[in-house]
């Protein structure tokens, strides 16, 4: 699950780079209906959310990564 978790970070930070959204929101949202308890991955499907203009998907997105993972900083700022 780990590295199968990182390599998806890898592959949707790539897609967000180029300016591929849906397809970073799509890799996300099938990997977390089987895993749903990643708040890096639930973070990174917000930032897809974003930029594909889905505000309520992504806070919804970021208020459950916080849950999973209050400590994390970089989701406190989002």
């Amino acid at each position: 699950y780990q590295q199968d978790s990182l390599y998806i970070i890898v592959l949707c930070k790539a897609y967000l780079k180029a300016q591929k959204p849906a397809e970073a929101k799509n890799v996300l949202s099938e990997f977390l209906s089987q895993n749903p308890e990643s708040a890096t991955l639930r973070g990174l499907l917000g930032v897809s959310l974003i930029l594909l203009r889905d505000d309520a998907g992504a806070k919804h997105e970021w208020e459950r990564a916080l849950q999973l993972n209050p400590n994390d900083l970089n989701l406190k700022k989002s």
